[in-house]
């Protein structure tokens, strides 16, 4: 489970605020619950139904937020996470400190109802307590924005 934070840092409202995430090579999770949505509700038709409207956006979480505004609860009050299926230690701890890459995708309104996209790309990190691969060791996760760090930042103040 991933579990969000949203911050509003501009200076407009947001509204229709909806999030998505991917793990790696797989399918955009709640992009793959919309599919297995309409397989359901079409039965046994198959493939692309005619004349039915097939929203882009994912769905929204939270209707408006405020200028400098942060959200940790969607709409019905429970926390605003995404469940998807990856092995933490097969897919993440197996990469080391390559990681393994997540996108976020951000959809908003604005007040005229023009829709923005936004798509973050991270690296999921596994720590481990131990320099061995003892299985019993400890292992912490992070997320690091990609490209956060820089040969300046591991330098200091870039003096060579």
């Amino acid at each position: 489970m991933t579990v969000f934070s949203i911050v509003n840092y501009s200076g407009f409202k947001a509204n229709k605020v909806a999030i998505d995430l991917k793990y790696g090579s797989n399918s955009w999770i709640l992009e793959w619950r919309k599919a297995r949505d309409e397989k359901t509700e079409k039965g046994d038709a198959q493939g692309v139904v005619r004349e039915k409207i097939y929203i882009s956006p994912p769905n929204t979480i939270i209707d408006e937020i405020e200028p400098g505004e942060t959200k940790e609860r969607d709409e019905a009050g429970k926390m605003i996470a995404i469940m998807g299926a990856l092995s933490l230690e097969g897919n993440v701890c197996a990469k080391g400190n390559e990681g393994f890459p997540v996108w976020v995708r951000v959809t908003w309104q604005n007040v005229n109802q023009h829709i923005f996209d936004e798509v973050y790309k991270y690296r999921l990190i596994c720590t481990r307590d131990n320099e061995s691969d003892d299985p019993g060791g400890g292992r912490a996760f992070t997320f690091i924005p990609e490209g956060a760090i820089s040969n300046k930042a591991i330098k200091g103040d870039g003096a060579n």
